[in-house]
């Protein structure tokens, strides 16, 4: 499969640099010669959870420590 030889570089240039699914796509067709529409790519990075936002259940947890490190003056 085609999109699983840039999986890693996908998450790298879509998490880890924080592009946009646009620059992501231009960057793989410059850079990889690797061209996608961007529904395409964004249905492939959804389905291996490489996700940006956090989920509904998950920012509890981040309140939670947050007001611990404001209680604690940090």
């Amino acid at each position: 499969d085609r999109w699983e030889t840039y999986r890693e570089t996908l998450r790298t240039l879509y998490v880890v640099e924080n592009k946009t699914l646009k620059k992501v796509s231009d960057t793989m067709k410059s850079s990889y010669n690797f061209e996608a529409p961007l529904w395409e790519f964004e249905t492939k990075l959804r389905r291996w959870g490489f996700t940006k936002n956090l989920k509904k259940e998950e920012w509890p947890v981040i309140a939670s420590h947050l007001s611990k490190r404001k209680r604690e003056g940090k």
